[in-house]
């Protein structure tokens, strides 16, 4: 049981992990979509948010079914409980960059 345990952990990380790429690719491009008043690299980061939104749906039910079939104890469920801060952490700051990207249009306007 312990190894399916970490094995569920390490994927969960995983998909955190690409949550997060996206979401630093989201600022890099809302940033020099402002900066550059590029319209097509503000409506991507929008495109994008969808796309993180998805994944964050994703990562709030593998925690929840890793705490359901496995209950946890002591460093496995602290890392559980921190990837779902940082996952909805991510999750908000992809809706910035998003709000940010949608300034960028209009500024372009």
């Amino acid at each position: 049981m312990p190894n399916r345990l970490a094995r569920e952990i390490a994927e969960l990380r995983s998909r955190l992990l690409d949550m997060a790429t996206i979401v630093a690719e989201q600022f890099t491009d809302s940033v020099e979509a402002l900066l550059n008043h590029d319209v097509d690299r503000a409506e991507r980061v929008v495109d994008r948010d969808r796309e993180v939104d998805a994944l964050e749906l994703e990562v709030d039910k593998y925690c929840e079914r890793i705490l359901a079939r496995h209950q946890p104890v002591a460093t496995d469920l602290r890392t559980l409980l921190t990837v779902e801060k940082i996952n909805t952490d991510l999750e908000r700051i992809g809706d910035h960059c998003r709000n940010l990207a949608r300034n960028a249009e209009h500024v372009t306007e």
